[in-house]
């Protein structure tokens, strides 16, 4: 885990201005939308639309987690799969981020789609909001994609997951759902391979989601 990106995580959460962010700061240094100066916590490097490529390489690193999760489960993910169908133009022209096959013969599959997002306000016009706490932003994010993608794969016959995260380490409800449901079944594994038998069946995938 790099010192940096500790650093940020550990004082965002506690409050506290951020090494990086502060040298910014200090020297009132403009961010590159040209339409604010940084600010001590970093928030609005995090929330500026301008440094949204800084994401790229953190969401690859969260579909990996997400690979690694669905393995230890016994279900391999398969990261941009262009078998894919894509929504329609308007809504959206891209393919999810990742599907996990749950049976070969059935063609059943939980498909994903990855969204990182800063529950703190860091842009807008008046720069007194910036660091102040969006309660509901996780749950507007797993309604987006919802909203987006669902029940188009859904009518795919496929079981859609918003996969949405916060910068602090929060996961949505249905990531968590998903999580927990991964680990049941590799716990069932566990218990297979030792000829034990569990004491419940656990959630399934397709009451889950």
């Amino acid at each position: 885990f790099p010192l940096r990106e500790w650093q940020a995580w550990a004082c965002r959460s506690v409050g506290l201005p951020c090494p990086v962010s502060s040298a910014l700061a200090t020297t009132r240094q403009r961010c590159s939308c040209g339409r604010a100066v940084y600010d001590l916590a970093g928030h609005h490097a995090v929330a500026c639309p301008s440094h949204s490529g800084c994401f790229e390489g953190v969401h690859g690193d969260i579909l990996a987690v997400w690979q690694e999760l669905g393995v230890a489960a016994g279900y391999k993910g398969v990261v941009k799969p262009g078998a894919l169908p894509r929504p329609a133009v308007g809504a959206s022209d891209r393919h999810a981020d990742i599907k996990f096959p749950l049976s070969s013969s059935a063609g059943l599959a939980v498909v994903g789609d990855v969204t990182l997002t800063h529950p703190f306000r860091g842009k807008g016009a008046d720069s007194s909001t910036w660091g102040s706490y969006v309660a509901d932003r996780v749950r507007a994010c797993e309604g987006a994609k919802n909203r987006l993608y669902r029940q188009f794969h859904h009518d795919q016959g496929f079981l859609f997951v918003p996969l949405v995260g916060t910068t602090h380490g929060r996961l949505g409800t249905d990531s968590l759902v998903l999580c927990w449901i991964f680990a049941h079944q590799a716990v069932l594994a566990l218990f297979a391979s030792r000829g034990w038998s569990p004491a419940t069946s656990g959630r399934s995938f397709t009451s889950s989601f």
